[in-house]
């Protein structure tokens, strides 16, 4: 059986564990519902971290240059060998059982003619104001608007006012709309429960791309983000080993089912195309400045794509294309720092300095369901930022370079105090990338499952 010929491709190791790992995260999807706020759920809080925990150390086995020796041994003497047919009838079920089981998501959130969230409504607004020539970053009113527009589309409390009671008591979505409502209605009656610099906490780049939609008169720019999602499985399967394409195409569908986002894959369609451009300085550079100028979760990998560059082409090339970078994430800015200063800068860290519920599927969980006492927020910055630093410090101090940084960029997420499971729904896509990259460079044409096993793989990936 040829390594990359069939869809019994998706039955080696590399393939399962990622697969395995974009189950954990429909999981986690689901569970993340989970009414932990309501009283001691000590189970739950411990079960879901775990449950993140074993997805991202799914994805780095997965990226490892040699799958490890124990994991090794156990493929080795599994009881049925999967070949030929059995193991193409065998995937493809596997394939069609997991896309009707999560399809539900992309129906559940992926509307197009209405908002389920509330930054895309925001956005379109945003771009509204840009085209009768308003800076966003000034408008106070566009959460309210929005909530007369698109009253189910939900926002984000703050535990202020009428949320203030209890810190751990997440209000309904009954509640939030409510409230939001009568505010949204009565000017007078408005308080603290909302920061109105919510409606423009994004880069300009957010709001820019979506204003050729709305200037089109469509009634959503959901569409970007759906067309974003395809051209990241599109790069994903443009670097497949020719004869692996179809299968590819099949995992990666598959995977996508459960990537539902805002509008992450805006933003993160620019990270991976970097990446896969990388011997191009001024391309690959400006992918990078241009996604950490749509959304802040782009800006966790810019410091693992400089170190990626620095390792592969020198201190020097590293130096350029952090300079294109900034070039690139400040054109769209620019124009907004320089009209209202500090209303801009405001506006990049409200998710930072506000006072939100704490909510995710990460290490605040176990605060969330009980099991643990709630720390002050500084406690979850101090986590997450150590945790990134660590990572960052293991990438500058290694032997070698390899592109794992699209997958442990997004870690120190675990750790923060408002760990959305949406932060982390790239990942699986991104490992996919990451493997099928490896494989297409190392090529290997032997009939042992284990992938990438080249004595100076360490030394020669992408």
């Amino acid at each position: 059986m040829k390594q990359n010929s069939s869809f019994a491709i998706l039955l080696q190791p590399r393939y399962l564990l990622v697969i395995f790992a974009a189950q954990l995260l429909y999981v986690l999807l689901r569970s993340s519902s989970l009414p932990l706020n309501t009283g001691p759920q000590t189970f739950a809080a411990i079960a879901i971290p775990t449950a993140a925990v074993l997805f991202f150390a799914t994805l780095w086995l997965a990226s490892l240059p040699k799958i490890p020796a124990p994991l090794a041994t156990l493929w080795r003497k599994r009881p049925v060998a999967l070949k030929g047919r059995a193991a193409n009838t065998t995937a493809m079920v596997a394939l069609l059982l997991w896309g009707v089981f999560s399809t539900s998501v992309i129906i559940d959130t992926a509307a197009v003619s209405s908002y389920h969230a509330d930054a895309l409504g925001y956005l379109h607004l945003s771009a509204l104001d840009v085209l009768h020539g308003v800076n966003p970053y000034t408008d106070s009113s566009i959460i309210w608007r929005a909530a007369l527009i698109w009253p189910k589309m939900g926002s984000t409390p703050l535990q202020r006012g009428a949320f203030s009671i209890c810190p751990l008591c997440y209000p309904s979505q009954n509640q939030v709309d409510a409230l939001m409502h009568i505010e949204a209605l009565n000017p007078l009656a408005r308080g603290p429960e909302w920061d109105p610099r919510t409606g423009h906490n994004y880069p300009a780049g957010s709001f820019l791309l979506a204003v050729p939609l709305v200037w089109a008169g469509l009634p959503s720019i959901a569409l970007l983000d759906i067309l974003a999602t395809f051209v990241i499985i599109g790069l994903i399967v443009q670097q497949a080993p020719a004869g692996s394409k179809i299968t590819v195409l099949a995992a990666a569908m598959a995977m996508a089912s459960t990537f539902f986002t805002e509008f992450d894959a805006l933003a993160l369609v620019f990270v991976l195309a970097a990446w896969r451009w990388n011997t191009n300085t001024k391309t690959s550079a400006a992918m990078m400045g241009i996604g950490c100028a749509v959304k802040q979760l782009a800006w966790f990998f810019a410091p693992f794509y400089l170190i990626y560059s620095w390792k592969k082409f020198g201190m020097r090339q590293a130096a350029i294309r952090a300079i294109w970078l900034a070039v690139f994430f400040l054109l769209p800015n620019i124009p907004f720092i320089l009209a209202s200063p500090q209303s801009w800068l405001q506006s990049m860290f409200v998710p930072m300095a506000d006072p939100m519920f704490p909510v995710g599927i990460g290490f605040v969980s176990l605060s969330i369901g009980r099991a643990l006492p709630l720390f002050p927020p500084i406690v979850y910055s101090i986590l997450e930022f150590g945790a990134w630093v660590g990572l960052l410090a293991y990438h500058i101090l290694r032997r070698g370079y390899r592109n794992d940084g699209l997958i442990v960029a997004l870690i120190p997420i675990f750790f923060a105090r408002r760990a959305l499971i949406t932060y982390i729904s790239i990942l699986p896509l991104f490992a996919l990338w990451v493997i099928v990259t490896q494989q297409k460079i190392i090529s290997s044409r032997s009939d042992s499952p284990l992938l990438y096993e080249g004595p100076s793989y360490a030394l020669q990936v992408e």
